[in-house]
């Protein structure tokens, strides 16, 4: 949420983009080739990124609805993502037990952190941008250190 927008993923694989205001339906976004599991929005409300059930990652242009790159690397569902506070890293969670750390400006995979033993369910970036946290079916939450 932007403060102007929020925007939902969908099982019919789109995102759409919806006014705070008016609650009416803005965009709707397509690319993905199967449901889309989550959504994230960055502080600035410029990019969206998404994940989904086709094992990647979307990003896309909010103004335009735009998607201006996709990212493969995941084996499974990707479950969670969301972005540093920089701007530069995308981050996300997936069945394959993986959390992936993207370059924003390369779309390259930089880490592939690997400990929980069973599907991911979230992930999030500390505020300073140090720390990745990762939550998992496996009953941990784990806590990665980006230095």
């Amino acid at each position: 949420v932007d403060g102007k927008h929020v925007v939902s993923g969908s099982r019919d694989k789109t995102l759409r983009v919806w006014s705070l205001e008016s609650g009416e339906c803005l965009n709707v976004l397509s690319g993905h080739a199967a449901p889309v599991t989550s959504v994230y929005m960055t502080a600035n409300g410029k990019l969206v990124v998404s994940g989904s059930r086709d094992c990647t990652l979307r990003i896309w242009l909010l103004d335009s609805g735009e998607c201006v790159r996709a990212l493969s690397g995941h084996g499974k569902t990707v479950t969670g993502v969301c972005v540093t506070a920089s701007g530069r890293h995308v981050v996300s969670g997936s069945n394959d037990k993986t959390v992936r750390v993207w370059s924003l400006a390369s779309s390259e995979c930089m880490r592939s952190l690997d400990g929980h033993a069973h599907h991911l369910t979230s992930v999030d970036v500390s505020a300073n941008g140090n720390h990745v946290v990762s939550g998992s079916y496996d009953c941990s939450v784990r806590v990665w250190s980006l230095d």
